[in-house]
């Protein structure tokens, strides 16, 4: 696990945590709590913000099939999560325990 990674060639863009395996980064994780932001500020985040190509280029973290499997919006109480980053149409689905 490792804190505040930064994703892009283009810029200083970060993720609030990537989990590896063996080196190989497997799942990207944004956090927020409950007292400054909610789990749809992070989803948002992802929508807006991560995006998988920037200038034309892909973001070799963000980008499906190229590295991380699984990427999480995370709140105290609530989980969110995607497989393929597609801006605005990227499509979350719960991960919540009960």
């Amino acid at each position: 696990m490792m804190r505040q990674v930064r994703f892009s060639t283009a810029d200083q863009r970060s993720l609030d945590l990537v989990f590896f395996v063996n080196g190989l980064p497997v799942a990207t994780v944004e956090l927020k709590t409950d007292f400054t932001q909610s789990l749809d500020e992070a989803i948002s985040q992802y929508r807006k913000d991560r995006r998988p190509v920037t200038n034309g280029r892909p973001e070799p973290l963000l980008s499906f099939g190229h590295r991380a499997l699984v990427h999480f919006a995370v709140s105290n109480d609530l989980a969110a999560m995607t497989t393929r980053l597609e801006g605005e149409k990227t499509h979350f689905l719960p991960f919540n325990i009960g």
